[in-house]
């Protein structure tokens, strides 16, 4: 229940980022709610129950000669050489964000080569993913 969820959330902030913040409750109340918006949302749920997930993926590679790092938020790897990479967002869609999940694209073939990659933008509170 959201009481738990949010008893639970506001143990895992640390003392100086309880001090940094000042209004952990404010915070803590938005964290609980992005996450039930999350569970609702049918789309994700069926994505997550196809396989195995994980979670802040991390990856370094070169781009056009350029050294780039990043961590993914979320890789489901299901039915065989499928992998979806999930970009979870707040707030309204916005083309760099297109940008940004293309990219995570390239990392998850260059983690998982032959594999069939493809991606959802999850904007929080909005619904299915994109």
């Amino acid at each position: 229940d959201a009481d738990s969820l949010r008893e639970a959330a506001a143990g895992l902030l640390r003392r100086d980022e309880r001090q940094e913040i000042g209004h952990d409750d404010l915070l803590v109340g938005r964290a609980v709610d992005t996450y039930l918006s999350l569970c609702r949302n049918a789309g994700v749920r069926d994505l997550y129950r196809s396989g195995a997930v994980l979670h802040e993926v991390p990856f370094t590679f070169t781009v056009n000669g350029q050294i780039v790092r990043g961590v993914i938020d979320c890789l489901v790897r299901s039915g065989g050489n499928r992998v979806t990479v999930l970009e979870f967002k707040t707030g309204r869609p916005h083309p760099e964000h297109d940008l940004q999940v293309e990219l995570y694209c390239e990392a998850a073939r260059a983690i998982f080569p032959g594999s069939i990659v493809d991606s959802r933008i999850v904007y929080a509170g909005q619904g299915a993913p994109a």
